[in-house]
């Protein structure tokens, strides 16, 4: 019987005063909106880029360099810190820096040899993929989990395999997107991994990630024979042709490629940056609402920017994909919330005092 006095608060008051306040709708709506359009920015502004300049490597370690003095120039500005390198941690980190080299150039390939509104089929086993690892890894994932990870699959499978148009599409295409799938999946555990080695400091990992990525795509441009096609593109422009614009057709493509560098770079920082705050202010579901509404706005996009045909197949696809990525998100939310009111729940039974 309790005591004289004592009156049961609810359970949610136990630490309301320690629980931060929600945004402000508008501060969602921002975070949304700027994720959104820095995604579909980066991808098509990717695509095009490509398309004039057949270097995908070396466009990738590009931006990689954009990004690296971009940290440093927030660092100036007090934004946040960047570690000096320790060569201990660098090897430690190698799992990481090498599923992120491989996965980055798997994921630019799947980009350059295939369409834009493909390329969010071919990389569609990834959800699967992360479900499959995590089992493997960690515990085995609820029947609910399993049956929205099924559905992924199946949306893969019509795009992939009975969409007419797919038949245009290289077949290694969907090879790179196959084995992007792999490694982002791969890549979600390794990081995992390798957080505790930066003390849980998740700019501090991102740096040496930026770092030790672009230290390896130099030998990968030379070694996968890249380098020798940056000489004979150069050679191939000399000497210059003149165009209507007065500018020679060489300016125009050194143009296209050092802007489309310097864009790509500044837009990868910014969706980085989109990503936390979107993850940090938002909940997982309208994450995941922004991201199926980003999947819908990329496709059309691509339609209107590069001619591209979508086939009832392919739409199908991509909204069996979006279904099933969404009903993942809420039912993760859903666990989430539970075993959160059962943690508090518990608080509140071994602590009555606090409710005092």
């Amino acid at each position: 019987m309790p005591a004289k006095g004592y009156h049961p608060a609810p359970t949610n008051s136990v630490d309301s005063r320690n629980e931060p306040q929600e945004p402000r709708q508008h501060v969602v709506a921002l975070s949304v909106i700027f994720f959104m359009v820095t995604s579909i920015a980066m991808l098509m502004a990717n695509k095009v880029v490509l398309l004039e300049v057949a270097l995908p490597v070396t466009i990738l370690w590009a931006q990689i360099l954009v990004s690296i003095v971009l940290m440093h120039l927030g660092a100036v500005c007090k934004l946040f810190t960047i570690p000096k390198i320790d060569t201990r941690i660098c090897v430690k980190l190698w799992p990481l820096t090498a599923i992120n080299v491989v996965g980055l150039i798997f994921n630019t390939y799947t980009l350059h040899l295939g369409d834009a509104s493909f390329y969010q089929i071919a990389r569609g086993m990834v959800l699967p993929l992360t479900v499959l690892l995590s089992w493997f890894y960690f515990a085995r994932p609820s029947n609910m989990v399993l049956l929205s990870s099924s559905i992924v699959a199946i949306g893969y499978a019509l795009g992939a395999f009975l969409d007419s148009s797919a038949a245009h599409i290289p077949a290694s295409a969907l090879m790179f997107g196959a084995f992007s799938s792999i490694t982002t999946a791969a890549h979600v555990i390794i990081i995992k991994k390798a957080m505790v080695h930066t003390g849980g400091r998740t700019m501090e990992l991102v740096y040496y990630n930026n770092v030790l990525s672009a230290a390896c795509f130099p030998v990968i441009i030379v070694l996968g024979g890249e380098a020798a096609k940056c000489l004979e593109y150069l050679r191939e422009h000399n000497p210059p042709e003149k165009t209507v614009g007065g500018n020679t057709k060489e300016d125009v493509d050194v143009r296209t490629f050092v802007y489309g560098c310097l864009l790509t770079g500044i837009l990868g920082f910014l969706l980085n940056v989109a990503s936390f705050l979107q993850i940090k202010i938002t909940s997982p579901v309208t994450h995941s609402v922004s991201a199926a509404a980003r999947g819908v706005l990329q496709t059309f996009i691509a339609v209107w920017l590069f001619d591209e045909i979508v086939t009832s197949a392919r739409a199908g696809s991509i909204l069996v994909i979006t279904a099933g990525s969404a009903l993942y998100t809420i039912v993760k939310h859903n666990d989430g919330a539970a075993a959160r009111q059962k943690k508090l729940d518990r608080v509140s039974a071994i602590s009555p005092r606090d409710s005092v």
